[in-house]
């Protein structure tokens, strides 16, 4: 069980009815694992989003990544 809630913690990703408040509590948290085991960078060249009526997370550019990069 502490296997699995750690795995949640660190992996899960939180929604938000308001993403522009950071203090609000989240509606749920859930697991991509797709998403999960991409490379992380402390400047992001990518964002997220939630699509509304599926719920699927949407990753997309924010900046040009040329072919063969991270």
């Amino acid at each position: 069980m502490n296997r699995t809630v750690a795995v949640l913690r660190t992996n899960g990703f939180d929604e938000t009815a308001d993403r522009s408040n950071d203090n609000q509590e989240f509606l749920y948290r859930a697991l991509f694992p797709l998403f999960a085991i991409m490379n992380h960078d402390c400047i992001p060249n990518s964002y997220y989003t939630f699509e509304d009526k599926t719920r699927n997370m949407i990753v997309r550019a924010s900046v040009d990544i040329p072919a063969g990069t991270e």
